[in-house]
């Protein structure tokens, strides 16, 4: 609409064989076109996230957030009933799921407690870590650190939630991070992957473990959904990727089992030729239990994925410093994604060249997803994604996870869109500055 690049978001509701658009809705903030506040916005971490909760027939629209020069994320609830012209509803929040410019992010509805949960990461200092929100609560919008980013800087040069499943009554959820600082090494070490089972009232910590660790590489993109139609929660797909530090997407794919408590209960096998998936798709359990996903992708010379630090014949590319001491800033940030080629002092990610105005990169991760080619991957309930070992032998029949016991929800999940700012001044902050704005 304006050189800001502020864009009317929708809802379309279609039928289910997409033969035909049943209604649109606009979800743009009334303080968008009025004070550029609250908008989408096609600058920052690109997050696009749409969820229904079938109990209060609503709506969850999460997307990039826009207020005037200052990016972070929106989240919308909005009435789906189909007398009503899809309105704005109560619940979510006008600006930040927490403080600082907001990255990675997920989120699930939770059946049991009839509320969605939202996992988000930004740019601020480890004080927030990986966090935990409800959308639907009124006491407060709780935020609950599920994992401290372990180091000094920007919290997202290392964190980022991987998936957040409904169980039970629990949610589960699997990211990637680092332990503790002296592992990521300015920059230069590892990340591992962490599992953990939480409230989805508070998001109180249950269980936690680090699962995959130890080596000297990278693993990060790791997905998690249910596999089967058993009761119990003893049964998750688990997936994630491994790269050397310099590169920002994986160069190695494995899939395993896991239980309800992280543990592995078949080896890992490897997929990179058959298939991978990215930082934000969403593994979706179907009706029979299988688990897939969708991904597009170039093909290499032989046919398998195109990995996008790979040339067309699957030889993987170096990193090659020529003296203009680039940095990876793509890949430190977990931003994920490249740009179009351009000169910039940290570029995205490529082949550092010595130029005259600053580094250049070379666009490769985004030739490799230039592709009119979609791919299904599925991975089967009936057979075994590696080979079964001795924890797999110790899984006991159940209906459910032994620590659901009743707990008593919130007496109003839901509150008239406000001002919180007005509502609940913020001590020793200026509620117009979206810097310093802090809600719940």
């Amino acid at each position: 609409q304006d050189k800001n690049l502020e864009y009317e978001p929708h809802i379309v509701e279609v039928k289910p064989d997409l033969s035909k658009e049943i209604r649109r809705g606009s979800i743009m903030r009334p303080e968008c076109p009025a004070d550029q506040k609250y908008c989408y916005v096609l600058s920052g971490a690109k997050l696009e996230y749409l969820e229904y909760d079938p109990s209060r027939d609503v709506y969850a629209a999460w997307h990039s957030g826009g207020w005037g020069g200052h990016v972070a994320d929106v989240l919308t609830v909005v009435e789906a009933d189909p007398s009503l012209d899809l309105p704005i509803g109560c619940g979510g929040w006008s600006w930040a799921c927490i403080g600082g410019h907001t990255e990675g992010t997920r989120m699930a509805y939770h059946p049991e407690w009839e509320d969605f949960g939202a996992l988000c990461t930004s740019d601020i200092v480890k004080d927030n870590g990986l966090s935990y929100v409800p959308v639907l609560q009124t006491s407060g919008r709780p935020q609950t650190i599920i994992s401290d980013s372990a180091i000094s800087g920007a919290q997202s040069q290392t964190t980022w939630p991987g998936s957040l499943v409904a169980c039970d009554c629990h949610f589960y959820m699997v990211w990637h991070g680092v332990q503790k600082e002296a592992d990521w090494n300015g920059g230069d070490g590892t990340t591992d992957i962490a599992f953990a089972r939480i409230e989805p009232l508070d998001g109180k910590v249950l269980h936690k473990k680090w699962i995959v660790k130890g080596t000297a590489t990278r693993e990060r993109t790791t997905k998690l959904a249910i596999l089967g139609t058993a009761k119990g929660c003893q049964r998750f797909a688990f997936g994630y990727g491994e790269l050397s530090s310099f590169y920002i997407y994986p160069e190695r794919y494995f899939v395993a089992e896991l239980d309800g408590e992280g543990n592995f209960i078949t080896d890992k096998l490897d997929v990179t030729a058959i298939t991978e998936w990215q930082e934000d798709e969403k593994w979706v359990t179907l009706g029979n239990g299988d688990v897939a996903w969708g991904t597009t992708w170039k093909r290499n010379d032989n046919g398998n994925p195109h990995h996008v630090t790979m040339k067309a014949d699957g030889v993987t590319r170096v990193r090659t410093d020529t003296g203009c001491g680039c940095t990876y800033h793509g890949h430190n940030t977990g931003y994920g994604y490249s740009l179009l080629k351009e000169f910039h002092t940290q570029p995205t990610w490529g082949e550092c060249k010595n130029q005259p105005g600053g580094c250049q990169y070379r666009d490769w991760g985004s030739s490799g997803f230039k592709t009119n080619e979609m791919f299904v991957t599925s991975l089967k309930a009936s057979l075994r994604l590696g080979t079964p070992n001795s924890n797999d032998a110790k899984i006991v029949a159940r209906d459910r996870h032994p620590d659901c016991d009743p707990q008593p929800k919130p007496s109003e999940m839901c509150r008239p869109e406000e001002n919180e700012c007005d509502a609940d001044p913020c001590p020793g902050q200026t509620c117009d500055d979206p810097d310093t704005k802090k809600f719940g």
